[in-house]
């Protein structure tokens, strides 16, 4: 049997539950490599634009969804979580589902 290989993204379907209670079922998508490439492009020189590239790569990772409940996850993750070990985990979630196949 031979191996197929696509440029198909890869995708997972995942539940994120809301401070307040709520969830809403999101999806995550890969990163291609021309958007990691514009995402490392962006100058860190402070811990702000840490941030601010980490914000970028969770609305990248999260675009098949309703755009309202990407800024709520982001904006609540930024005040009450950790945006770099959200979008971390994400990754991980797509790599691990992977491996499974």
């Amino acid at each position: 049997m031979s191996k197929v290989f696509s440029a198909k993204r890869k995708s997972v379907k995942f539940d994120y539950e809301f401070l307040d209670g709520k969830s809403e079922n999101l999806e995550v998508i890969s990163l291609s490599s021309k958007e990691q490439e514009e995402v490392a492009d962006i100058e860190v020189n402070s811990t702000h634009s840490v941030i601010e590239k980490f914000k970028t790569i969770l609305k990248k990772q999260l675009v098949n969804n309703d755009k309202k409940t990407v800024d709520k996850i982001i904006k609540e993750q930024y005040s009450e979580g950790d945006l770099i070990d959200f979008s971390n985990s994400l990754s991980s979630l797509i790599h691990e589902t992977k491996e499974k196949k």
